[in-house]
């Protein structure tokens, strides 16, 4: 969802001194697709979407909204699509290793060992997890500058 997308990705520039700026300020290169290297969210999933690899079912989308609800489910239906071997245990401890609470702990156990020294320490790169957090984030016309950019792409995935 472009919404979050654009919260985690200032959060992460912010963080490793890149972005600067306001948030309004980052939302309108966000929006010109000038904010990364990558160009516009919606240019970006729409080239996907409508790619070779799409059309010919070799396209595996995932979505993190899917990931948090049934991570098991979704670790397995992408080890299947790529016709890995899997088991359910192994699946199972891959999760517990990188719960959230995890993640955080090898954040912190990084940042003691001098990984990234110039990153922000203000500013965890390990972020909440929450799904839909723009909700809070997000002023009104701010999520509707994005929803108006992006509303193709937001819709085809089920966002609006």
């Amino acid at each position: 969802d472009a919404r979050d997308v654009v919260a985690s990705e200032y959060s992460w520039l912010r963080r490793s001194g890149i972005e600067t700026g306001s948030f309004d300020d980052f939302l309108i290169d966000f929006v010109k697709g000038t904010s990364n290297p990558w160009g516009a969210w919606g240019d970006h999933i729409e080239f996907w979407l409508n790619s070779s690899s799409a059309r010919s079912g070799r396209l595996h989308l995932v979505k993190f909204e899917d990931l948090r609800s049934d991570t098991e489910g979704v670790f397995m239906r992408a080890l299947e699509f790529l016709d890995a071997p899997s088991s359910r245990e192994l699946v199972g401890m891959a999760i517990e290793n990188n719960s959230l609470h995890r993640m955080r702990a090898k954040e912190d156990s990084a940042r003691e060992r001098g990984w990234r020294e110039r990153a922000r320490a203000d500013i965890r790169f390990i972020n909440t997890g929450s799904v839909a957090g723009w909700q809070e984030k997000l002023k009104p016309y701010q999520a509707r500058l994005i929803e108006d950019r992006f509303g193709d792409a937001l819709k085809r995935l089920g966002y609006l």
